[in-house]
């Protein structure tokens, strides 16, 4: 009677085990450098819609306009407007090479930066306006809700270097939220510049931040104000930036970078990592926008490659979009 009892206690323990598994609470250990331990909850949020092939030779930039359209700029600095729903270029429009990057692009215009000057280009017209920021060097730029710019910048006074967020609303600058300081050195902008390396995301009412080679997300409303940061749980390292003979050195590779994207909904922030080597699932972490915390993970079998073969991540209303080898997979937010 007793070992009876002892088999129905066993066979009952490995049934709640499996309905664990089923629920899918379970746990997975990434082995790589870095990596930490996930909780692994079913996809409720990401439903897969479609595949499409771009083949327009989008050398990795691509802005999303509105909720069906997106901006891919090639290598020879022409402007496709991409409609997604009827999955086609609707227009296109050939720019002037510019000197510097561009860091923000939208139905009317586009901000480049050019030796740390933020500069806007009219797309009717091709016109270049340089926007003032007050001897503030920028690193990135957005552009806001009714003629508000945030940009990431460096500025140095009484012998201190500052690395912050700044609001521009009309002539107005203001410093949202201070990032680092340091002493003046000659050196000390462009090392700023290359550890915070970066790209803002506009999702939904919200405004991110993202840093590819630290592992920090800054989230703003969409008036530039600050809300909160959040520190992913991959916690690599600072990239190694050495100087010799006037040159910038930076020494990072893969095992430096991490997070490619994120998206936002409700009060949870999905983060798509680097800093993870899964090749059959690309794996999306949830963070609180409340309080930071990790809260569990979701696997996107669809996309059966690693987290690091995505090459962008942005949302289009209710659309969540991946960039991956000249190719977007489009999911429904639910």
């Amino acid at each position: 009677m007793r070992r009876y009892k002892i088999v129905l206690i066993a066979i009952i323990g490995v049934f709640f085990i499996f309905l664990l598994f089923r629920l899918g609470f379970d746990k997975e250990s990434d082995d790589s450098l870095f990596g930490f331990e996930r909780i692994f909850v079913k996809n409720k949020e990401l439903v897969f819609d479609k595949k499409i092939d771009l083949e327009l030779g989008v050398n990795n930039l691509i802005y999303p306009v509105n909720d069906s359209m997106l901006i891919l700029l090639d290598e020879e600095n022409r402007f496709f407007f991409y409609n997604l729903n009827r999955q086609q270029v609707d227009k296109e429009k050939k720019i002037i090479a510019q000197q510097g990057f561009i860091t923000y692009a939208d139905a009317d215009k586009f901000l480049y930066i050019d030796r740390y000057t933020l500069n806007s280009v009219s797309l009717n017209n091709l016109e270049s306006n340089v926007i003032e920021t007050d001897s503030i060097s920028v690193f990135s730029a957005c552009y806001c809700n009714d003629n508000i710019y945030i940009f990431l910048g460096y500025s140095e006074k009484d012998s201190i270097a500052n690395v912050g967020f700044y609001k521009l609303d009309g002539d107005v600058i203001q410093l949202v939220h201070n990032v680092e300081n340091s002493g003046c050195d000659k050196d000390s902008k462009f090392i700023y510049d290359l550890s915070y390396n970066g790209n803002f995301l506009i999702t939904g009412n919200y405004l991110i931040y993202v840093c590819s080679v630290k592992s920090y997300m800054y989230i703003f409303d969409l008036n530039g104000n600050y809300l909160c940061t959040i520190r992913t749980k991959d916690n690599v390292p600072s990239p190694n930036i050495s100087v010799f003979n006037d040159t910038y050195i930076y020494t990072r590779g893969k095992t430096f970078n991490s997070n490619i994207g994120a998206f936002i909904k409700n009060d949870i922030v999905y983060v798509l990592s680097y800093r993870f080597n899964d090749e059959h699932n690309v794996i999306i972490d949830r963070y609180s926008l409340s309080d930071g915390n990790y809260v569990n993970s979701i696997k996107v079998p669809e996309l059966s490659c690693a987290n690091n073969h995505i090459e962008q991540l942005f949302q289009m209303g209710n659309f969540i979009v991946f960039y991956a080898q000249e190719q977007l997979y489009v999911f429904n937010l639910l």
